[in-house]
C-alpha cells in the first residue's frame, strides 16, 4: 500500500522543460495513482492523477507542433491519466464519497467534478474517436449523470470499438435496473396524479385491511414459517456470495479489462 507521508513533496514539484522528463514524470504520478486506487485509497489517488495531468499537459499550439512520434507518446501518456482520472472520480461518488470541485490550471473559477470529467473524456475522443475505454467511462459518466439512454447509446459505441464483453454487460445491467427504477417512480408519480384523491384513500384503506390480515395469519403461521424463513435467507446470503465470486471472475478476465485502471 502506497504512502502518503510524501503527500507535500510530490503536490508541488515543478513542471520540467524538457518532454520526455515531463512525460516520465507524469507516467510516474499515474502510477502511483493506480496503487491507490487499487488500495481503494481513491482521494490520494485523485490527487496523483491530477498531478500527472499537470506534468502532461501541453497546449493546443505545443502538440501540433510535436512530431508525431512524439504526439503519440503524449496521448499514451495522457489517455491512460485522464480516464483513470475519470474513473476514480466515479468510484469515490458510488462510494458516497465528497468530491471537491476542481481547481484547473489557468482557470479562475473551480469545475464542478462531474463537468471535468465529461471535458477529459471528450479530449481523448477528439484525439482517438474509436477508444473503447473512453466511450465505456463516458456511458459510466451519463449514468452518473442519470442520462440512461445517452449511456446505453455510449456502451454501444464502446461494444462496436471492441471494448470487453463482461465490462459491457455490467454495466447494461446498471442501466436496466436504473431504467426500471425509473418507470417505477414515474408509474407512481402518475398514478397519485391521475386518480381521484377519494379512490386514492379507498385504496390506502384496503391495503391497511389486508396487511394487518397478513400480520395476523403471519402471527399465527410464525411456529412452521421461522425455520423456513431462516433457511431461505440463508440460501438468498448464499447465491448473493456466489455472483459476487462470479463478479470478481468477471473482472479477472481479459475482456473485463474496460473496468480496470491502466
Amino acid at each position: 500500500m502506497a504512502s502518503t507521508a510524501d503527500a507535500e513533496a510530490w503536490e508541488t514539484d515543478e513542471r520540467g522543460y524538457v518532454f520526455e522528463e515531463r512525460l516520465a514524470t507524469a507516467a510516474e504520478h499515474k502510477d502511483r495513482g493506480n496503487e491507490h486506487f487499487k488500495a481503494g485509497e481513491w482521494q490520494i489517488a485523485l490527487r496523483r492523477y491530477e498531478r500527472a495531468l499537470y506534468h502532461c499537459a501541453f497546449d493546443p499550439m505545443q502538440m501540433y507542433d510535436l512530431m508525431e512520434k512524439h504526439k503519440a507518446a503524449a496521448y499514451a501518456v495522457q489517455t491512460p491519466v485522464k480516464l483513470n482520472y475519470v474513473a476514480c472520480v466515479l468510484q469515490m461518488r458510488e462510494a458516497g464519497l465528497d468530491v471537491a470541485p476542481v481547481q484547473v490550471e489557468g482557470e479562475e473559477e473551480p469545475r464542478d467534478p462531474l463537468d471535468r470529467c465529461e471535458e477529459l473524456i471528450g479530449e481523448v475522443l477528439k484525439a482517438e474517436p474509436n477508444h473503447a475505454k473512453a466511450h465505456f467511462r463516458r456511458a459510466q459518466l451519463l449514468r452518473a449523470r442519470g442520462d440512461t439512454r445517452a449511456a446505453q447509446e455510449a456502451l454501444e459505441e464502446a461494444e462496436r470499438a471492441g471494448g470487453g464483453s463482461a465490462s459491457v454487460r455490467a454495466e447494461q445491467s446498471r442501466l436496466r435496473e436504473m431504467a426500471r427504477a425509473e418507470r417505477s417512480r414515474e408509474r407512481e408519480l402518475y398514478s397519485g396524479i391521475i386518480q381521484p384523491s377519494s379512490n386514492v384513500k379507498a385504496a390506502d384503506e384496503a391495503a391497511e385491511r389486508r396487511a394487518r390480515r397478513g400480520q395476523l395469519v403471519e402471527t399465527l403461521a410464525l411456529p412452521v414459517t421461522g425455520p423456513l424463513r431462516a433457511l431461505w435467507w440463508a440460501a438468498a446470503a448464499l447465491v448473493s456470495l456466489l455472483r459476487r465470486l462470479f463478479a470478481v471472475l468477471l473482472r479477472l478476465r481479459p475482456d473485463g479489462a474496460l473496468e480496470a485502471v491502466e
